[in-house]
């Protein structure tokens, strides 16, 4: 009415900045109604006005690991809004999978109108690796010898197809690389490769290889495949030639021009050689101008040096006389036994009768000799060969005495007969 001014007052007055003019600022903590009253003079007039508060969203991050070895992976869980902007990423996603090489700020932002940009942040502890290092010694060999991996620059270690600890002893027969695993006081590891080389070894032969052979033969064997070589015997030769007695073994280590070297061992088998035996005697007396007979035993064949070549040896012996008699056996291994004659004039043996009435028949006899006695009385009768060894002693009181020879070789034999102190000398020929 008339020209009285207009005023406005506002209620309630929290959250205002003022409660009277034309226009305040509302900044409430919760929604909020607020009454504004026009007053001109006596009249008034009011009205309401709404104020809608939205809160803002509160984002936390979880991580699946706080605290990871440099490179490794960790998940980061955010939470708190439905829609999330991660720094560095165009991942909206709840989730980012993040691998710090070092330790990392990650940034998760959420925009929420009216109230803007609301973020939150999260530290990642990212340890270095470890700096593992691994070294061979030597770094070549030859193939299948033995060299040393030694691994440093961590706290513990594993070889793969090897020992968990820092040195492991390899023999490859090939060009080789090892894997170690090497793990800090942190948990965090890192792997190294190491190399080795290999020299190839040189295959090592020997011809013959399994050789048979008589007793004391020698054998000459060929080495081959390498360029240097030394046998068991001290030999620097590629062949070496042996005598083995008995069955023996050789070993030749052949050596090439990258200094490998391989070993093979050969081995001689030996018969023995015939053990030959001269009967009735080796070394036997013969009466000049009569037959000899020998036998020998203990081999399969026989050569004599008199061309004979049966295991009988019968002779005429005119001087003293040395053979030879070379045997041979199965397997064809020989050797030799020697033969001594001694002639003997034999001057008075035959029928050197100091004892009469004696009486020797036949003579040369096949084996079965008569003697007759022309007196009484024990008599002995000594019967010996050329050689002088004793084949038969009899004792008989019989005036008729038959002694059989037949089981005996052809030869001469020698009999004396004794009696009562006197004795009769008889030679007599088997044949």
């Amino acid at each position: 009415r008339g020209n009285s001014p207009v005023s406005f007052s506002w209620t309630p007055s929290a959250g205002l900045s003022g409660t009277t003019g034309t226009s305040v600022t509302a900044s409430p903590a919760l929604s909020s109604t607020y009454v504004v009253t026009a007053m001109n003079g006596a009249c008034t007039s009011s009205t309401n006005v709404n104020v809608s508060v939205t809160s803002p969203p509160t984002l936390s991050i979880i991580a699946s690991n706080s605290v990871v070895c440099a490179g490794d992976t960790t998940t980061l869980t955010a939470s708190g809004a439905s829609s999330y902007t991660w720094s560095g990423s165009n991942n909206t996603g709840t989730t980012e999978v993040v691998s710090p090489m070092t330790t990392s700020i990650y940034t998760l932002s959420n925009l929420t109108l009216p109230c803007g940009v609301v973020t939150e942040t999260i530290s990642i502890v990212a340890n270095a690796l470890p700096t593992v290092s691994a070294t061979a010694v030597p770094t070549i060999v030859c193939a299948g010898q033995s060299t040393t991996l030694t691994a440093t620059g961590a706290s513990t270690y594993a070889w793969v197809g090897g020992p968990p600890t820092s040195t492991n002893v390899v023999s490859p027969t090939s060009n080789t690389s090892y894997t170690v695993t090497g793990t800090d006081a942190n948990g965090c590891s890192d792997d190294e490769v190491v190399s080795v080389a290999t020299n190839t070894v040189p295959v090592v032969s020997v011809s013959p290889q399994s050789p048979t052979v008589c007793a004391s033969s020698a054998v000459t064997f060929t080495a081959s495949g390498a360029n240097t070589y030394s046998w068991s015997s001290g030999s620097p030769a590629s062949t070496e030639t042996v005598n083995p007695s008995s069955t023996t073994s050789y070993t030749v280590t052949g050596t090439n021009t990258l200094g490998c070297s391989s070993m093979v061992t050969v081995t001689v088998t030996t018969n023995p050689l015939p053990n030959l035996s001269i009967s009735p005697a080796a070394t036997a007396t013969v009466c000049t101008s009569a037959e000899g007979s020998f036998t020998v035993s203990g081999a399969s064949t026989y050569s004599w040096s008199t061309g004979s070549a049966t295991d009988d040896l019968t002779i005429m012996v005119s001087t003293n006389t040395i053979i030879t008699v070379e045997g041979t056996d199965a397997n064809n291994c020989k050797s030799t036994a020697t033969l001594t004659i001694v002639a003997d004039p034999c001057t008075g043996i035959p029928e050197q009768i100091k004892l009469s009435g004696i009486r020797l028949f036949p003579n040369p006899s096949t084996g079965l000799v008569n003697i007759e006695f022309g007196f009484e009385g024990n008599k002995d009768i000594i019967i010996t060969n050329s050689a002088g060894a004793l084949i038969q002693k009899v004792s008989s009181p019989n005036t008729t005495e038959v002694i059989n020879l037949s089981g005996y070789s052809k030869g001469i034999y020698f009999v004396k007969i004794q009696n009562e102190g006197r004795f009769a000398d008889f030679k007599l020929i088997i044949d």
